[in-house]
């Protein structure tokens, strides 16, 4: 049985806002990614792309629930974080949020956060005080920016990477 604001079930306000920005800010990237995105996957893997960035940035519960899980794996012995995808949504915001302590490096791998509307709903972006590094396939219709200052406009430095990524996909 689901349960009472399980985002398959029930849609909040801010669940819909969400999803309805990102989806235009998609759309508004032009019919080269459209195509992209359907020789990539179909039209019920994008809508679901869509649904699971809208559900990260829109339902603080669940935010607070995944930061908990967060806690317990990222200890004072954690040295590296690497992310994929929206756990890169996840793990910065807990990284930026104070859960860093040891971390000295950290690396995402495909991650939305260079999408326009993803950032809006991260304000206030905070500086990490560590290496970061980021793989991205420019084709990726999840990583959409890179992660530099016009996209992703933190005061650190994030080291991205294009050229060594080899997605057969």
């Amino acid at each position: 049985a689901a349960e009472a604001g399980d985002p398959e079930t029930e849609e909040s306000p801010a669940l819909t806002k969400a999803k309805a920005d990102i989806s235009k800010s998609l759309g508004d990237m032009g019919d080269d990614l459209l195509a992209t995105i359907h020789m990539a996957a179909n039209t019920a893997v994008f809508e679901r792309t869509v649904d699971m960035i809208a559900t990260m940035v829109a339902e603080p519960d669940l935010n607070l629930r995944v930061r908990g899980r967060l806690e317990d794996v990222i200890t004072d012995e954690t040295r590296v974080v690497v992310a994929h995808s929206l756990g890169t949504l996840v793990a910065y915001r807990a990284l930026a949020n104070g859960l860093d302590r040891n971390v000295h490096t950290f690396v995402t791998l495909g991650s939305p956060l260079g999408v326009a509307p993803v950032v809006a709903r991260l304000q206030p972006l905070r500086p990490l005080t560590l290496d970061w590094f980021d793989a991205r396939d420019p084709r990726d219709v999840v990583a959409l920016n890179p992660l530099t200052p016009e996209h992703f406009p933190i005061p650190a430095p994030v080291i991205t990477r294009t050229d060594a990524v080899r997605n057969e996909t």
